[in-house]
């Protein structure tokens, strides 16, 4: 307990003085926060392990979050690559996503994220998945997607919207990937904005499960599916997953026309 008490003073230390951080500064901090992790994560402390990664991944969350908003160098800053949080930044320089494992026992996966943005003159902040919230409600084993793409695509009637690939992993071999798309209007931030035309509707987001271990994809080897957008970003590819669980090697295309992806039934 004293460990754990120890981890959170310093890291609460740490977070408080996060407005007059220099970017390099704050490199410096998510290259701490980094190795620490990591650290933990091959602790063979087992008594506190846990407790001491919630504590930390917390402080990271908050962290991110005070310092996206009094540094807003922060939002296009070019970080140092292969660091444990995953930094993806939209083409325009205007969005730029924060998300890692939070490194819990099993094969159950929890990811932190935190989402930056410019809104007119300032750049806001705000915590898109908290583990440490969420897996203290009842039943919550897991919880969060990591989010690996993120593409800019420009539009003729609404200028930039982003899409977001993202995954989640619930067990060995299941799991589920999901699209979403984001847009910036007038300073405000829209989640799952209206970007995908089904056969019956439009929709801001796209997503699916799947269980490698079902019988039939077992038998069959099948592969973990993903969604895939082409090199030209013309076109979408989601994998068909019938409702027996299987994992088929059919996509269902979208293409796009301009201003939004079409569900396109006869494309190949």
């Amino acid at each position: 307990m004293k460990k754990i008490i120890g981890i959170v003073i310093v890291y609460l230390v740490l977070v408080l003085p996060a407005k007059g951080q220099s970017v390099r500064q704050v490199q410096d901090m998510l290259s701490h926060y980094s190795q620490r992790i990591q650290t933990l994560r091959v602790s063979n402390d087992y008594e506190n392990r846990d407790d001491s990664l919630k504590a930390i991944n917390k402080s990271l969350v908050n962290y991110l979050k005070t310092v996206g908003e009094k540094n807003p160098a922060t939002l296009t800053a070019k970080f140092k690559s292969k660091e444990w949080v995953n930094i993806l930044t939209s083409a325009d320089g205007l969005f730029r996503i924060y998300s890692w494992d939070v490194c819990k026992d099993g094969t159950a996966k929890s990811y932190d994220a935190v989402f930056q943005y410019r809104s007119n003159k300032k750049v806001v902040t705000f915590v898109m998945g908290d583990a440490s919230v969420d897996e203290d409600s009842e039943g919550v084993v897991c919880s969060g997607e990591y989010y690996y793409k993120l593409y800019t695509i420009h539009t003729k009637d609404s200028g930039n919207v982003y899409l977001v690939l993202g995954y989640s992993s619930y067990a060995s071999g299941y799991g589920g990937n999901s699209l979403t798309a984001y847009k910036l209007r007038n300073g405000e931030f829209i989640g799952a904005y209206p970007f995908f035309k089904t056969a019956k509707t439009t929709v801001g987001e796209i997503n699916f499960q799947y269980d490698l271990e079902a019988p039939i994809n077992e038998n069959k080897k099948a592969e973990m599916p993903d969604i895939r957008l082409s090199k030209d970003k013309q076109t979408i590819y989601i994998p068909v997953i019938t409702r027996h669980d299987e994992i088929t090697k059919r996509d269902l295309i979208y293409k796009f026309d301009g201003n939004r992806f079409v569900y396109d039934k006869n494309a190949k």
